[in-house]
């Protein structure tokens, strides 16, 4: 088993596919409940493509479908029943949500939405104080033709049922939601990113209740969030403003940190450790960032496209990893440790 941890070694690419092509939307990589590492994408043939990492092999797709260019695939780790689950949310038309089990490529869920109802993006929850039930949340902008703009939150059971619909008046635009299961407060929260500030919401009881909003004086401009990721050890949000990097104490909404990098618009952040960020951008390299220092300490070259996805994942033969998608240039990399061969 090897042991990398530094950020600076990682050097060494390879492509693990060249038959991706994820148009805004993303991919899913995960240590499965069975020790395999999954890595789950839309193939250019509309379909799913279940991967192993370590055989470096497919091993099942889903291709009764066909899945539309846009979509989002996310994992869900259901705890209470010790599966793996694989989400996929089409804000196309048509617009749906459906759920997989990733061991038998059984549909659970086929939630379809209606006309006029545009979801701006999905997360799900394991209700801390339900068992861990997995909970699925949306954002919907309700009548998008319509002067009187609503926000609603819907809140699902795996079953498909609608639990609760929370309106609240539309100020922003939501660009995207996410979930923070915080086991240390034994709470359940939903982050969402607008355009000009974050919202955080705690949920219980299928209830949303607002909890901090996250504002910087000199968001001055509309802007589109692309990415935020939340550390759990130190309770923080670490977010993109188009070229700062921003990083907030989650319980108090105080800005911590501003950290600028260059000119160029960043989409896509992983956090390696309390010390430093990867960062994908326009310029289309992968950035390592030392946050202390609020520099810019390596970038990584390969992809053709904007960066807009990372994600960090351990990985025997390697240690830790980091994997990039960029947008529409078909190919998913895996960067690993200088001394070691692929």
């Amino acid at each position: 088993m090897k042991d990398s941890k530094n950020p600076i070694n990682i050097s060494t690419s390879s492509i693990i596919t060249k038959d991706s092509y994820i148009n805004g939307g993303s991919f899913a990589i995960f240590k499965g409940i069975n020790d395999i590492i999954y890595l789950i994408y839309k193939s250019k043939y509309d379909s799913i493509i279940c991967y192993d990492i370590k055989n470096k092999k497919e091993f099942s797709k889903i291709k009764d479908e066909i899945f539309e260019d846009g979509i989002e695939i996310k994992h869900i780790l259901d705890i209470k029943n010790k599966k793996d689950l694989i989400m996929v949310i089409s804000n196309w038309m048509p617009e749906y949500i459906k759920v997989y089990n990733l061991y038998n490529l059984e549909r659970i869920i086929n939630i379809k939405y209606q006309r006029h109802n545009y979801t701006f993006s999905v997360c799900s929850i394991n209700d801390i104080k339900d068992n861990n039930t997995i909970k699925i949340i949306t954002c919907n902008d309700y009548d998008i033709s319509s002067c009187n703009k609503i926000k609603s939150f819907k809140i699902y059971d795996l079953k498909g049922e609608q639990l609760n619909e929370i309106d609240q008046e539309l100020y922003n635009r939501t660009n995207f939601i996410d979930s923070f299961n915080d086991y240390k407060s034994k709470k359940n929260f939903i982050i969402s990113g607008e355009d000009n500030c974050m919202n955080s919401y705690e949920c219980e009881n299928n209830e949303l209740q607002l909890y901090h909003r996250y504002y910087d004086i000199s968001n001055v401009e509309r802007n589109y969030h692309r990415d935020i990721k939340i550390n759990k050890e130190k309770d923080e949000i670490i977010e993109l403003w188009n070229t700062e990097i921003r990083i907030w104490d989650f319980h108090n909404a105080k800005l911590i940190k501003k950290i600028s990098v260059n000119d160029f618009d960043l989409y896509s952040v992983c956090i390696w450790d309390n010390n430093y960020l990867y960062v994908g951008s326009d310029d289309k390299s992968i950035k390592l960032i030392e946050i202390n220092g609020e520099s810019v300490v390596k970038c990584l070259t390969g992809h053709d496209k904007t960066i807009i996805f990372l994600e960090k994942i351990f990985i025997p033969e390697y240690g830790e990893c980091l994997i990039s998608l960029g947008n529409k240039d078909d190919q998913i990399r895996m960067w690993i440790d200088e001394r070691y061969k692929l």
